[in-house]
């Protein structure tokens, strides 16, 4: 068994209320995973709640009411992608920290909400396939992707200033270039399809559909000799 993190620095007996990140103490992931993990399962279940066969079928039948619901359908498959995307980003983020603290978790639980506005931001653009006023579903969804990237990007950037970035990666000045630049291409790419959406939201849905993808792609996050802990993702 491996002894738990310590404190990073003795707080200081004339700051109370410990705000200073280096007075924080580090924790360990798993719980935090976890209510991760929860959440995403969450979203998941509440992306099918809005699918429903009406007690008192009309003459197309069963086929009628599925064709009926076929955006529905489509906004699950969309709100099933990005959440995907969104856990395998979180699986390679939490695999290269040592730990987390207080603004870590606080982060982290940010990040989260994010994942709850996701199934009523797709059905919104499920909604909005075949009429003309697409573009506010694509700045619905774009602005909670971009609000994520954000947060995650930000998490990310606390990790590495203060400590809490397993050694293999902290060490590696490539290693915070290479994530600096992939947030930064994928905020600027979502940026564009707010900017955009109004204007060509067809346009606008392929670039985030692009983003999304670009995700579920392996990343420098995964790659062999970056684990989450000195034993952990090796072999």
């Amino acid at each position: 068994m491996t002894d738990k993190p310590s404190l990073r620095d003795e707080p200081s007996p004339t700051n109370p209320w410990r705000l200073r990140p280096r007075d924080q103490g580090v924790f360990e992931t798993t719980r935090l995973e976890i209510f991760v993990d929860a959440v995403l399962a969450i979203a998941l279940t509440v992306l099918v709640l809005n699918l429903s066969i009406g007690e008192h079928l009309g003459k197309g039948g069963l086929e009628h009411e599925i064709l009926r619901q076929k955006y529905t359908i489509a906004g699950i498959g969309l709100g099933f992608l990005w959440i995907t995307g969104v856990w395998l980003l979180n699986l390679q983020i939490f695999r290269i920290l040592r730990g987390v603290d207080h603004y870590a978790v606080l982060l982290t639980v940010a990040w989260a909400l994010t994942i709850t506005l996701m199934p009523f931001a797709t059905l919104v653009l499920a909604r909005g396939l075949n009429r003309p006023d697409l573009w506010v579903g694509v700045m619905a969804v774009g602005g909670v992707s971009l609000l994520a990237t954000l947060i995650s990007w930000a998490l990310v950037h606390y990790a590495f200033r203060h400590g809490l970035m397993v050694d293999e990666v902290a060490h590696d000045p490539m290693s915070a270039r290479m994530l600096e630049r992939g947030w930064g291409l994928a905020t600027l790419l979502l940026v564009v399809v707010i900017a955009v959406a109004r204007f060509v939201p067809w346009l606008a849905f392929a670039l985030l559909l692009v983003n999304w993808i670009n995700v579920l792609l392996p990343s420098g996050l995964g790659a062999r000799g970056h684990p989450g802990d000195l034993g952990r993702g090796q072999g």
